[in-house]
């Protein structure tokens, strides 16, 4: 049975060590002449290794400088079966202490001797691998915070192909322009239902949706399409004629911007309100 602990580096003190062996050997009674001790050190590309003596270990109490580990072999030649192996490595910032017996409350039981006489503190290691993925998740989140703040709005305006939507449409979508945003509509001719154009369009990279509710027609058509936006994850903003019927089906709260018959130039303010907004909350869609 085997133990692998990880806690944080530190120096000892004198005899610390030593005492923590002693303390080992005393609860198991073992025989000073079963144990054996040796030292390893690899530092600056130069590695060695040494058998060393108790009192030698009773002098050691840097761990901190290079990686450096101490071996403890136990084996009862009388009982067969009986074994004991525990190593102390410094591994840069941390201490891993492994031990290996033939039974499991032994191994625990060392492991807690060690934590108790060498007051250690538990530490979870992140290996190469934890910390290049880490390291890539905070470069691709600024990555990603950097296209959000550089990229282009996008906004479909979704408007009735009647009368007033072609007067209020080219007004909006020039006023859009102007704001660097890039305007998507559905006025270009396709031979195919409105419906699956308006989806199609929805499809693309869309921040939000600009939808104009005149009078001249009911508004029963901006509830499926605000129901396919909220779905795409765009912002909805209605620009809805005073006198108008505004249905928003299942967004009955949804604030809308209201405006007087042959005055879309007043929603304007408004419009850059929410535009603000949406630049500011916005997230960043790879689809």
């Amino acid at each position: 049975m085997n133990l692998e602990k990880n806690y944080s580096i530190k120096k000892f003190k004198i005899g610390e060590l030593a005492n923590t062996f002693k303390a080992i050997a005393t609860k198991y009674k073992w025989d000073f002449n079963d144990l054996t001790f040796s030292i390893s050190v690899n530092s600056d590309g130069l590695s060695g290794s040494k058998k060393i003596t108790m009192e030698e270990i009773y002098s050691l109490t840097e761990f901190t400088r290079a990686n450096r580990s101490i071996y403890c072999s136990y084996s009862n030649s009388k009982k067969i079966g009986s074994f004991t192996h525990i190593s102390l490595s410094s591994l840069g910032e941390y201490l891993m202490l492994h031990i290996e017996s033939e039974h499991i409350e032994k191994v625990t039981e060392i492991n807690e001797i060690f934590v108790e006489h060498l007051a250690l503190v538990p530490e979870e290691i992140e290996f190469w691998e934890t910390k290049m993925i880490k390291e890539l998740e905070t470069r691709v989140k600024a990555l990603e915070e950097n296209v959000i703040s550089n990229r282009m709005l996008s906004c479909f305006i979704s408007s009735r192909f009647d009368n007033k939507g072609k007067i209020y449409l080219p007004i909006i979508e020039k006023f859009l322009r102007l704001l660097d945003i890039n305007v998507i509509t559905g006025l270009s001719y396709e031979p195919r239902r409105i419906s699956d154009k308006v989806i199609d369009r929805l499809e693309n990279n869309i921040d939000f949706v600009v939808y104009l509710v005149t009078g001249g027609s009911e508004s029963f058509w901006t509830r499926d399409e605000l129901v396919i936006g909220k779905q795409k994850g765009c912002y909805s903003i209605p620009l809805v004629e005073k006198g108008a019927t505004f249905n928003s089906g299942v967004f009955g709260d949804l604030e809308y911007i209201e405006f007087e018959e042959n005055f879309i130039e007043g929603t304007f303010i408004k419009l850059l309100e929410g535009i603000k907004y949406i630049k500011n909350n916005r997230r960043f869609n790879i689809t």
